[in-house]
């Protein structure tokens, strides 16, 4: 005699799950929230895979360095609202900002300043071309060391 089988039904776990899913896409409200943080997430990640060059070389001369650091921060200021941080130094409570050419507008000036003054840490910005400068990195240490003590130490 042939085994038959029998077509199993959705397990009840799954169909509740479904429907929870639906009522969220329904509400869109909470649905589009959750979207928006996985967006942001998956830009950054996108984002570590693909440093520009000023970011790779920055990044090597932290690691040299020993300065704790997150490369391609997200940073939440709104539900809905995020930025992407090139570099989030936690020991120092400082936002680092490495500006290509695309920086150099009035508009886009105007919007980098709106976008530091809603992060609640401070921001530095720098040019791309200024990275690669043996004087740059003797000054950014210096003015690093010397802006604040280490949260670590404290």
């Amino acid at each position: 005699m042939a085994k038959q089988y029998i077509q199993a039904t959705e397990p009840y776990w799954l169909a509740k799950e479904r429907k929870y899913i639906a009522s969220l896409k329904a509400n869109n409200k909470q649905f589009r929230r959750v979207n928006k943080m996985r967006q942001a997430l998956n830009r950054a990640k996108r984002n570590r895979r693909e440093p520009t060059e000023a970011e790779a070389f920055f990044r090597s001369k932290l690691h040299e360095n020993g300065i704790r650091f997150t490369f391609e921060y997200v940073c939440f200021y709104t539900r809905k609202k995020y930025r992407i941080i090139d570099f989030y130094l936690p020991d120092y409570k400082l936002n680092i900002e490495l500006d290509g050419g695309y920086h150099n507008t009035p508009a886009v000036k105007r919007y980098d300043s709106f976008k530091d003054k809603r992060t609640p840490h401070e921001t530095w910005r720098f040019k791309n071309e200024d990275i690669f400068k043996d004087s740059f990195w003797t000054n950014f240490l210096i003015l690093l060391h010397g802006k604040l003590v280490p949260t670590a130490i404290i």
